[in-house]
């Protein structure tokens, strides 16, 4: 069962609506979708770009021991320095310049342990003699112009510190760095940087400075990420050497009890599930790419980097900032986006119904109006103006198809009128003779026809001469063709039935008859225009029929006797062709008993069934033979009810007329 056909409106405004509906899908499924590859990209990109700036921050935070080592060797050899004096005046201002900074250590070739050092916001100069005692040390305390040398243990040697041994088995002028630990005293951690040099006598000296993990702590809780980020560092050995900006790290005791501790040995989830992520491979390796991971329901992205200090130890980088602190202007580009959707969406919604309804009522209109016409109503409506270039182009030859079509009703009533009048200029009965029986029917293709026929009586014994339907003394016959068919034919051959009644009521012989039709038509006719036609006059008193064809063939005669055909041709030219000035040639015929003589027009002969085949001429005789024994009308009949089964529906194409004249003797 066919589905309802919808309104131009409806289907118009469902189509944009699945259109818009559907193009903000895509567009937002593939903002959401593509939204989240971007957010990985543009994480790793920005946390990639965090760490790279806190690298290099790192970098310029320790710069200073390097420094400090430069500067001293050239003090040293330059004989500025040495482990008898100088010290206060060279390294105490260093110290206080780079706060990172704790202790300034110094050991000269004879074994001699200076010290400068940061205590609280006073500074202390310790040196150790071996040569004098090896467990004193003489200070200086506060560091200044008014303090005086104090003498107190010091039991610690040298060769104990992790820092001059680790100094002592490396390379000259190698930087070493001790890993996280706990400085003389036990109160303090930190890490120790220690070189060996050589004067410039040749004479080996070690120079050593600390960092503790307070000054360090307050660089990763100072580093300002432009996120809710942390940054942490560890030793070599993933022990905290730098704390993160988080509360339980705000006091003193909070970051001592964290120092020198692994994550998971702390209540510090965060850096477990960070140090989860970042296990290492099968083959050991700790992947330095960005990592995405979970901590309380929160997702995060870390990236950690190794930092090598000297040629033997490293220590270990690692930035962790939320995704959301990532990724805060794209959720709001999000927001912004899914909002422009939205109202793009109910713009374009109340832009459809709109387009919908200007589209719908100017084309509604016309419905309406060809509804109107349909039902025969051709009064001027209002005029459609729709703004529209093509609905309004539509609406135009909407109103000039109303003037035609009502020039063309008008017309229709005009050949519906003038077939009524050509079908009464057939004759309403033939003439009945005694010795002749006479058919004659002729059917147009169009509402009018270029065929015509006539069978006129006529009493010659009364005076004047007059028609006739009751045995007659002779009889006239016609059947002309005029080429083409609808009005422009059935004009001529009106005129041509005109011309042969003219002939006929004036006496006139069949050969008269065709000369002056053939001079009227070709003075009249348009270019190109001809009839064919037959003309005959039955002579009853003769017993013979005479008998003129102009185009018009084949003539057909069925010979009863023998049950043989006999075909005669065109006498002459169609009429109208050519201005014929010598009187036309007649053809004198008789007909035996059961003789037929058939006139068809090529209506008949040339009828086209679907498959382009003819009726043809042999079908004609077939039916002519089969059906000699009845009437004229029956054979007529026949031949014409052949010819509507053969076409099957099909167009005929062409006017069918034709004339059956069968002698019967009583």
């Amino acid at each position: 069962m066919p589905r309802p056909a919808k309104t131009i409106r409806r289907s118009l405004l469902n189509n944009i609506l699945l259109i818009v509906f559907l193009g903000g899908a895509v567009i937002l499924a593939t903002t959401l979708i593509g939204a989240g590859q971007v957010a990985k990209s543009l994480s790793r990109v920005l946390i990639g770009q965090t760490v790279s700036r806190a690298e290099a921050e790192v970098t310029q935070f320790i710069k200073p021991v390097y420094q400090i080592f430069n500067l001293t060797q050239f003090w040293i050899r330059s004989e500025q320095l040495s482990a008898e004096g100088g010290a206060g005046d060279l390294l105490l201002p260093v110290l206080k310049e780079f706060n990172q900074l704790n202790a300034i250590m110094l050991i000269d070739p004879d074994g001699r342990y200076l010290i400068v050092s940061r205590i609280q916001d006073n500074y202390r100069l310790s040196v150790i003699d071996p040569a004098v005692d090896a467990t004193t040390a003489q200070i200086l305390y506060p560091l200044g112009e008014t303090s005086e040398w104090q003498t107190i243990d010091y039991p610690i040697r040298l060769q104990e510190r992790p820092w001059y041994a680790g100094a002592m088995k490396s390379e000259i002028n190698q930087t070493y760095w001790t890993d996280a630990y706990t400085f003389f005293g036990g109160q303090t951690q930190g890490v120790t940087a220690a070189m060996r040099f050589l004067d410039q006598n040749g004479d080996e000296w070690v120079i050593a400075t600390d960092l503790v993990l307070e000054t360090i702590s307050r660089f990763t809780t100072e580093f300002n990420m432009g996120y809710r980020g942390i940054l942490i560092m560890t030793d070599s050995k993933g022990k905290l050497i730098g704390l993160p900006d988080l509360p339980q790290f705000a006091t003193a005791n909070g970051r001592a009890r964290a120092y020198l501790k692994h994550p998971h040995e702390l209540e510090f989830k965060l850096a477990n599930d960070a140090a989860m992520a970042f296990q290492p491979d099968p083959n050991g390796s700790v992947s330095l790419e960005p990592v995405r991971f979970s901590s309380d329901a929160e997702d995060w992205w870390g990236q950690g980097v190794w930092l090598p200090l000297g040629e033997r130890n490293e220590m270990w980088l690692g930035v962790l900032i939320p995704e959301k602190e990532l990724l805060g202007s794209i959720d709001q580009l999000r927001v912004i986006l899914l909002t422009a959707i939205i109202l793009v969406t109910l713009l374009a919604v109340s832009r459809a119904i709109v387009m919908a309804r200007r589209y719908a009522r100017p084309i509604s209109e016309l419905e309406q109006q060809s509804l109107h016409i349909s039902q025969g109503d051709f009064s001027e409506p209002i005029e459609i103006r729709s703004g529209l270039k093509e609905i309004d182009n539509l609406a135009r030859a909407h109103k000039v198809m109303r003037g035609e079509l009502r020039n063309l009703i008008r017309l229709e009533d005009d050949l519906q009128l003038a077939h009524q009048i050509q079908q009464k200029t057939f004759p309403d009965a033939l003439p009945v003779m005694s010795d002749y029986d006479i058919a004659a029917a002729s059917r147009p293709a169009d509402a009018t026809g270029g065929d015509t026929y006539d069978v006129i009586g006529m009493d010659c014994l009364a005076d004047p001469p007059q028609t006739t339907l009751d045995d007659p003394d002779r009889v006239y016959l016609m059947l002309s063709d005029a080429t083409g068919h609808g009005v422009g034919p059935a004009l001529t051959a009106s005129q041509v039935h005109a011309m042969f009644r003219m002939g006929v009521r004036t006496e006139q012989s069949v050969a008269e008859i065709t000369y002056h039709m053939n001079h009227l038509l070709y003075a009249e006719s348009y270019m190109g225009r001809f009839v064919t036609a037959w003309l005959a006059r039955i002579d009853r008193k003769e017993d013979q029929i005479y008998s003129i064809s102009s185009g018009q063939a084949p003539i057909i005669i069925y010979r009863a006797e023998t049950d043989e055909f006999e075909h005669l041709s065109a006498e002459g030219p169609p009429l109208g062709v050519t201005e014929n000035t010598v009187m036309p040639t007649v053809s004198l015929l008789r007909l035996g008993h059961g003789d037929i003589l058939a006139v068809l027009s090529d209506g008949i002969f040339e009828a086209r069934n679907e498959s382009g085949e003819h009726f043809g001429q042999p079908r004609v005789e077939t039916l002519i033979k089969r059906h000699a024994g009845d009437g004229a009308n029956r054979i007529l009949d026949a031949i014409t009810d052949a010819v509507d089964l053969f076409l099957d529906g099909v167009d005929a194409g062409d006017d069918q007329t034709g004339i059956i004249v069968r002698k019967w003797t009583l």
